[in-house]
């Protein structure tokens, strides 16, 4: 991933060939390429993709909700943040937080 942050396209064209033993020359794809593609597979598989892609977007939409205000470091060690408002105290070894 840092490959990819600091080099870009160049370095999934990188790793596109070392895994996938594909040598692409741009990642761009043409008119011509995406209306190919088409008429390799069904409508059928068509309704299929589109369905799935709206139900992903709202799985990823409810575990964005889910996760606001989470922030997970590079250790795996979860923090949240809280407003300002929020009043933490620990009773009896029990962390209340009051928003």
């Amino acid at each position: 991933m840092d490959d990819v942050k600091r080099y870009g396209d160049s370095a999934i064209i990188k790793y596109t060939k070392k895994l996938d033993g594909v040598q692409l020359k741009t990642l761009k794809v043409t008119t011509e390429e995406i209306k190919q593609a088409y008429t390799l597979v069904s409508k059928g598989q068509i309704r299929s993709i589109v369905i799935m892609k709206k139900d992903l977007a709202k799985s990823e939409r409810v575990l964005l909700s889910r996760l606001n205000g989470m922030v997970i470091s590079s250790n795996g060690i979860k923090f949240f943040q809280f407003p300002a408002s929020a009043v933490i105290s620990q009773v009896e070894k029990h962390t209340i937080l009051v928003l």
